[in-house]
């Protein structure tokens, strides 16, 4: 036997007679008298949406099946770990509807699962979201049906306990009930949901993560990722739009809160908490916007400069340290009225410039000089999206022997690069389009990590290994 225990998610706020205020929400048809169309649902891959119906016609019967799936894959470079899903993705497809209309989903949980589970809709009424009545062992399927009577964006998740364990290995996704008549038509929207995950190295393989009840006790994870591992929409896979599109973001979170931000923008309009309901708040030009736990939010910016943005929890440790960052792409013709360089960087007038870098002694606190090296330059670029496409070291793993004296020449390209082994106590900034140079011996064996401290949420990683 197996005992489960649900939590309600999904609840439908009262109005009172006589309240003045709010619109009336929408009232529940019957399905018998509307004897809807059935719909079959198409269901898209994150980022990616489907095509949005009108949501002019009577309400339909849209037929949704999710398998799930659980499957070892990559959670970042090097690591892998077991994710719980719905059609085995991270996040789950999201399920567009109109309001108004009914929800027939079907789960199916194959046979070679190791879990019971069910979906809770943050859409549904009643019976815990459709919780209480999805409960699926490994090798059964089941259907129900519910009215989607409130218009929004919304969170679906697998509510199993332990459920930390079940939402925060990947089964969460989104389900966006469209107004009557729609929304206003963008040029792109993207769908991105935000995971926080909770792993440790397995005793057998270090590289092979599993689920940490001690890191989920204590609220600190291991990643913080969008759309499911760490670089998803960063390097070769970014968002790409041009100058002067109108963008429309769904971001969604089941199970921490975040605070968006796109560094170099503001969101034009921001519908608070995902809802689309006509008396729901609104937010105009802000800067940072909240994602609260469990929900969705939808906001909206036209881009008007070329360049590299970054879509990013303004928690920044998750940002830059946990792996959430989302790079977008921008195309198109600079306007110097909304940005210009007026003096490039160069020497400050009358100011000595200090070392770039102190090499730390191994055996002792005590700094030394920067030795002469005693071979051939090495050269390193610190490559970006501005010159050569993506954010790299080239050479990213780099090989000396222990005692060998290295002279590095590091040049940047369009942007502002740190060379940074911290272990060694090396930190050479270098500035866009210039070239710095750093002296050092190796004197202990070992393989350090080479970051670039701006860029190292978006895979400008290397090595140095001394041997």
């Amino acid at each position: 036997m197996v005992l489960v225990f649900s939590f309600a998610c999904s609840q439908e706020s009262d109005i009172t007679a006589g309240d003045t205020g709010p619109a009336a929400p929408y009232e529940p048809r019957v399905f018998d008298d509307v004897n809807p169309e059935n719909v079959e649902a198409v269901l898209v891959a994150a980022p990616g949406l489907p095509e949005f119906p009108d949501c002019t016609g009577e309400p339909r019967n849209v037929l949704v099946t999710l398998q799930t799936q659980e499957y070892e894959a990559e959670i970042a470079p090097g690591i892998t770990y077991t994710f719980l899903s719905f059609e085995g993705a991270v996040p789950g497809p999201a399920i567009v509807v109109c309001l108004g209309d009914w929800v027939e989903a079907t789960l199916k949980n194959p046979s070679d699962s190791l879990h019971a589970h069910n979906v809770d809709f943050h859409a549904a009424t009643g019976d815990l979201g459709g919780g209480g009545v999805s409960i699926v062992a490994p090798g059964e399927q089941t259907t129900f049906r519910f009215q989607a009577i409130k218009e929004g964006a919304f969170v679906y998740h697998c509510a199993i306990p332990p459920i930390p364990m079940h939402v925060t290995s990947g089964m969460y996704g989104s389900i966006i009930v469209l107004p009557k008549g729609g929304l206003p038509d963008v040029d792109k929207q993207f769908y991105l949901m935000e995971g926080d995950f909770y792993t440790e190295p397995s005793k057998d393989d270090p590289s092979k993560h599993v689920y940490s009840p001690t890191r989920i006790s204590n609220e600190n994870p291991s990643f913080v990722v969008t759309n499911g591992k760490v670089g998803a929409l960063t390097g070769e896979n970014p968002l790409k739009v041009n100058v002067g599109d109108k963008v429309r973001f769904f971001y969604g979170q089941a199970n921490d809160e975040s605070w968006i931000h796109i560094i170099g923008g503001h969101f034009d309009l921001v519908y608070g908490r995902g809802s689309f309901h006509p008396d729901s708040f609104r937010e105009y030009g802000v800067e940072t916007t909240v994602v609260a736990a469990g929900s969705a939010t939808v906001a909206e910016y036209t881009f008007r400069y070329p360049g590299v943005y970054l879509l990013v929890n303004h928690k920044l440790i998750r940002a830059t340290e946990k792996g959430q960052a989302v790079q977008i792409i921008v195309e198109g013709k600079a306007d110097p009225n909304l940005m210009t360089v007026t003096a490039p960087p160069s020497p400050v007038e009358g100011v000595v410039a200090r070392p770039t870098a102190t090499p730390v002694a191994s055996d002792s606190d005590e700094t030394t000089s920067a030795p002469v090296a005693t071979g051939d330059d090495t050269f390193v670029s610190l490559q970006d999206p501005s010159g050569s496409g993506e954010y790299i070291f080239d050479e990213a793993d780099l090989t000396f022997g222990v005692g060998e004296s290295v002279n590095f020449v590091l040049e940047a390209e369009g942007e502002f690069h740190t060379f940074t082994v911290e272990e060694l106590g090396i930190n050479v900034a270098v500035t866009a389009g210039s070239t710095q140079e750093l002296s050092f011996t190796f004197d202990t064996a070992g393989t350090y990590e080479l970051i670039c401290v701006p860029h190292k949420a978006l895979g400008m990683v290397g090595t140095i290994t001394v041997q």
